[in-house]
């Protein structure tokens, strides 16, 4: 049975800084779990270490196939996690969304631990701000976000961890570590 943390939050919560840090401190423990995407690549993006970036076709191919797990399209594009991603041997670590989150929680051969970072959205305005994002679009974000995320804290067995001061990654890094270590 594979093993997998699924964090998940809004926009500008901390998702990747958490998932950047476990990995730091616990290589020998977490692996990162990449998705793949119909999207085009973002500026500094990297293929395979970011997303594994494939076309539509090859895309529905893996669904077809049954080598998708989840999928999901947002704002025209599809993003899913593939099965061969997952390494046997370590805990993977991946972000999702509520959507993703539901569809793993139904999948066998998966021990899943969902993760939800609470973070106050005047704190993540502000580092969208800082980001260099638009007013427009982190309106926009904000809109979505509260539409997917209404009631994720009643996910079952959800963890929420709180992002909102200096030092709060850190800390959370830590649970997340330490609970880890008893559920698998």
């Amino acid at each position: 049975m594979k093993k997998l943390i699924a964090v998940c939050g809004e926009s500008a919560s901390g998702k990747n800084a958490l998932v950047e840090l476990l990995l730091e401190k616990y290589p020998e423990t977490f692996h990162r779990k990449v998705s793949y995407t119909t999207r085009k690549p973002r500026p500094g993006e990297l293929n395979g270490k970011d997303y594994h970036f494939i076309t539509r076709e090859e895309f529905f191919n893996l669904i077809m196939t049954e080598q998708m797990i989840e999928a999901a399209e947002i704002g025209g594009e599809m993003y899913g996690t593939c099965i061969n991603s997952l390494d046997d041997d370590k805990i993977n670590v991946g972000i999702f969304d509520p959507q993703g989150l539901e569809i793993l929680s139904n999948t066998k051969d998966i021990k899943l631990l969902p993760f939800y970072i609470n973070t106050d959205e005047r704190i993540r305005v502000r580092r969208s701000l800082d980001r260099g994002t638009s007013i427009d679009d982190i309106y926009k974000r904000l809109k979505e976000d509260r539409r997917l995320f209404d009631g994720i804290r009643n996910f079952p067995h959800i963890i929420i961890l709180d992002n909102n001061n200096e030092g709060d990654i850190a800390s959370n890094v830590r649970i997340v570590k330490t609970i880890s270590d008893e559920i698998f």
